[in-house]
């Protein structure tokens, strides 16, 4: 993986979480509460398929305004970047879970996004089924 594509490989560690008491998806979560891990679920694309995205990306927007000032972008250059990721329904407009977010380069994000794409391809992740994330540090 490239460098850029690192930077993203953050998950629920190392951003900065809303409280991080309640982030989904991570594998580590599983020997801590075995009895309820929590996965991340791929939403549903189709009709409203959009509408659960947008609604992410517009609680991920405001967040990062808060945190990193109102012109975030143009100060930085960089993306706000959140996990869990919008294409699921743990995402930041639920409130059962929190988030976090990160400034993180524009290629990292291009790169991750692909990642993703070929990760539900390869292993047949279809809308409904749940998944966990295992953070590398990169090495």
């Amino acid at each position: 993986m490239s460098d850029c594509g690192k930077q993203r490989s953050y998950g629920p560690q190392g951003a900065r979480p809303t409280s991080g008491e309640r982030i989904p998806g991570s594998s580590d979560r599983i020997a801590q509460n075995p009895l309820r891990p929590t996965p991340l679920t791929r939403a549903w694309p189709g009709k409203n398929a959009g509408d659960v995205e947008h609604e992410i990306r517009r609680v991920v927007g405001r967040t990062c305004a808060e945190r990193f000032g109102p012109k975030w972008y143009e100060a930085n250059k960089e993306h706000c970047d959140e996990y869990p990721f919008a294409s699921t329904l743990e995402g930041a407009a639920n409130d059962d879970f929190d988030f976090s977010v990160k400034l993180i380069p524009e290629c990292a994000s291009c790169t991750a996004d692909s990642t993703q794409s070929i990760f539900w391809m390869r292993y047949k992740v279809l809308p409904g089924d749940t998944f966990y994330v295992k953070i590398y540090d990169g090495q």
